[in-house]
C-alpha cells in the first residue's frame, strides 16, 4: 500500500472506532432510561408510534441488509472487500444515533415494575453490559470490524481465519445478541413507545440472527455444523460449556 492509502486507511479505522463507541454507548443510555427528549416534534399518540416504528424499521432493514451475503456481492462492484464492513459500521452508527436522538417518548404506560423489584431488573441490565463487554474482549480485533483492514495494513495473510470457539461463545453463539435481548426487556418501565421498540427489536434480532446462520454456514461449512449442532442460538441452556 502506498503511503496515502495507508493514511486513508487508518483514517477509515478511527473513523470505524469512534462512531460505534459513540453510537453503542448513546444506545446504552437510551435502553437504560428510555428515551432522551432531545429533540421534541410535538406529536400526538398515534404520529408518535408511527414516527418511531419507521426509525426503527429503517435502522433494522439497513442492518439486515447490509449484512446479508448477496447484498455484500452487489456491493462488491463498487465498494473493495477491504471496506465494505467499515462503511456498513459507518452508516449504522450514524442511523443508530439518528433514532436515540429523534425517538418520541410516549406518556401512555403499560407497565411499571414496583420499587423493590426494580433493582432485579437494573441487575439484569448491568448483566448484560458485562456479556456484551466479555463478547467484545472476546472479538478483539474483530470489534468494529477493523480486522480486514488493519490486517491489510500490517502486510498479514488475509486468508480465512481458523474457526475457534472461545469465551462465552462456548455457552451460545450469539452471546451479544442475547445480552443485547436482556438489556432491552430489563426496562422496567414499560411505555407504548418503548413496547414497540423492545418488540420489534426483538424480532429484528430473531430474524436477522437466523440469516446471518445461513451466511455463517455457507462461509464456514462443516465446523459451523457441528457448532450449531452443540451450542444452543440465543438461549444459554447448558451450564457447561464446550471444549473451546
Amino acid at each position: 500500500m502506498t503511503r496515502r492509502e495507508k493514511i486513508i486507511a487508518y483514517a477509515i479505522v478511527m473513523a470505524m472506532q469512534v462512531s460505534f463507541a459513540a453510537s453503542m454507548i448513546l444506545f446504552m443510555v437510551f435502553l437504560f432510561g428510555g428515551s432522551l427528549e432531545i429533540v421534541d416534534l410535538n406529536l400526538n399518540e398515534t404520529a408518535l408510534i408511527a414516527f418511531n416504528a419507521f426509525l426503527a424499521l429503517v435502522f433494522f432493514a439497513h442492518h439486515s441488509i447490509m449484512l446479508h451475503k448477496s447484498s455484500r456481492k452487489w456491493l462488491s462492484r463498487f465498494v473493495s472487500l477491504y471496506y465494505q464492513v467499515s462503511l456498513f459500521t459507518v452508516t449504522s452508527a450514524f442511523l443508530l444515533i439518528l433514532l436515540v436522538i429523534l425517538w418520541q417518548p410516549s406518556e401512555h404506560f403499560i407497565f411499571e415494575v414496583s420499587s423493590g423489584l426494580r433493582w432485579v431488573f437494573r441487575a439484569f441490565y448491568f448483566l448484560a453490559i458485562g456479556l456484551m463487554m466479555w463478547t467484545m474482549a472476546t472479538l478483539k480485533d474483530d470489534l468494529a470490524a477493523a480486522d480486514p483492514i488493519m490486517t491489510r495494513l500490517r502486510g498479514l495473510c488475509t486468508d480465512r481465519k481458523p474457526f475457534i470457539v472461545a469465551g462465552p461463545y462456548r455457552w451460545i453463539r450469539h452471546p451479544f445478541y442475547f445480552a443485547m435481548l436482556v438489556s432491552i426487556w430489563s426496562f422496567p418501565d414499560l411505555t407504548a413507545d418503548r413496547l414497540l421498540f423492545d418488540v420489534l427489536a426483538t424480532v429484528w434480532i430473531v430474524l436477522g440472527t437466523k440469516l446471518e446462520e445461513r451466511d455463517m454456514v455457507s462461509d464456514i461449512g462443516e465446523p459451523y455444523r457441528v457448532y450449531r449442532q452443540k451450542v444452543p442460538m440465543l438461549i444459554p441452556y447448558h451450564i457447561r460449556p464446550i471444549a473451546g
